[in-house]
């Protein structure tokens, strides 16, 4: 990977073996690793509001009551942004080496692997890439869906269940595939939050 052009180098790397953060950077994400293994991992759903607390403590940017798993793994909390109602699942992967950012209402089903981190291949030293990933309002990714870095889901966008998106998805489109591709529109009767012709 490293073609997407929304990719960004980390910081220089003189080989491959040499990491881009800093220790300050490594020792915050072990502490959120350790604390969310012993504080949240194996809490009951209903105490989702105490998963958020733990959250926000480490940086996450929340707006309403968003729904995160116990069992959601997430990499760099202070990377992530969680809007009103968006979920992420059981077992789904938050790589937040670069930002991800779940819009309202948006939904990251179990399993689902979100990545932000790349590597530039033309370099012999390889060096580490990230890139920004959106889930758009309304949004629904399926089952053990891969999105790549740099990859922003259009609003109201519907992926499949084991999906590999490495481009952009558009607005209110079905997408499946490997690669991910939108094969029809996704029909509502009326918008979310849109008031019908009748009402």
């Amino acid at each position: 990977m490293g073609g997407n052009a929304r990719l960004k180098q980390v910081a220089p790397q003189d080989n491959p073996y040499q990491s881009p953060w800093s220790l300050t950077t490594k020792v915050m994400r072990v502490m959120f690793s350790m604390v969310w293994v012993l504080t949240c991992r194996f809490t009951p759903n209903p105490l989702n509001r105490w998963r958020l607390f733990i959250l926000r403590l480490f940086g996450t940017r929340i707006s309403g009551r968003p729904y995160v798993a116990p069992s959601a793994r997430i990499s760099t909390p202070w990377n992530v942004t969680l809007e009103d109602r968006a979920a992420i699942g059981p077992g789904a992967e938050v790589y937040a080496l670069g930002e991800i950012i779940l819009r309202e209402r948006s939904t990251v089903s179990q399993h689902c692997y979100l990545c932000t981190g790349s590597h530039d291949i033309s370099q012999v030293e390889l060096p580490l890439t990230v890139g920004t990933v959106e889930i758009g309002v309304d949004a629904l990714l399926f089952a053990q869906v891969f999105v790549a870095p740099g990859v922003k889901i259009g609003d109201g966008a519907v992926i499949g269940s084991r999906s590999v998106v490495t481009k952009d998805m558009p607005a209110w489109k079905i997408c499946v595939g490997n690669p991910c591709k939108p094969i029809k529109d996704r029909e509502f009767p009326r918008a979310p939050g849109q008031a019908s012709a009748t009402d």
